[in-house]
């Protein structure tokens, strides 16, 4: 593993984890940075403290036609969006799980793999990915749903490059701490495969940061953009 992405854990989690679990193509690396591309979510992602040398691995590689980006630093972000013609940015905080994975309790929820008969439920609350998206990741058994007392409550997951996200939990079950008992499961899930148990929330969502900040997470100051 890179000893640049070592000097920032926090801030590489996302390239680390690709790294950890054998799903990177690792396109450019120096004592400055590297440049990588997830095999499984197509995701470029990039972080040089250089960036004229960040700029030159951009260029260099741009043939591939970048669909996804995640950038470690403004101003490469800042370049990419512009070359690049990306409509979209998401600006975000890392949150990750250092110690040792908090114990999830099996009194109240009971969390099962979720399933193809479960799509259409987990589409009518979840709007961010595109269908195809969410079904690979079904399909790849990184999808989780919690129930109580028989019924459904809500549900987990783990986006494709890695992160853990698609958390939901459904309007009549809020405030009851499902959302954090469904993240504590994950955490334990993602540490049980040897990988980091990290998410992104995006700046202003405080309900999230909040939840992150209940279960001991150590959040990043610094800030990963992503370009789609």
């Amino acid at each position: 593993m890179s000893e640049y992405l070592d000097t920032d854990v926090l801030l590489h989690a996302g390239l680390i984890q690709v790294l950890k679990r054998g799903t990177a193509e690792i396109l450019e690396q120096a004592e400055s940075g590297i440049f990588l591309r997830d095999r499984i979510s197509d995701v470029y992602m990039l972080s040089n403290l250089n960036k004229e040398e960040g700029k030159i691995w951009l260029q260099k590689h741009e043939k591939r036609g970048y669909k996804v980006m995640q950038i470690c630093q403004d101003i490469l972000m800042e370049y990419a969006q512009k070359k690049y013609g990306f409509k979209e940015k998401l600006i975000c905080r890392q949150a990750l799980c250092k110690n040792n994975p908090t114990p999830y309790s099996k009194r109240k929820l009971e969390i099962t793999e979720a399933g193809a008969e479960d799509f259409l439920t987990i589409r009518r609350y979840y709007h961010k990915l595109e269908d195809e998206e969410l079904l690979h990741i079904i399909k790849r058994r990184e999808l989780f749903i919690g129930r109580f007392e028989g019924n459904e409550v809500g549900f987990i997951g783990q986006h494709l490059e890695g992160s853990m996200g698609l958390l939901e939990v459904f309007p009549e079950y809020r405030k009851q701490g499902f959302g954090e008992e469904l993240e504590r499961y994950m955490i334990y899930k993602v540490r049980e495969q040897g990988l980091l148990p990290f998410c992104q929330v995006e700046v202003g969502n405080d309900c999230s940061m909040r939840l992150q900040q209940r279960l001991g997470m150590i959040i990043s100051e610094k800030l990963v953009y992503w370009l789609y």
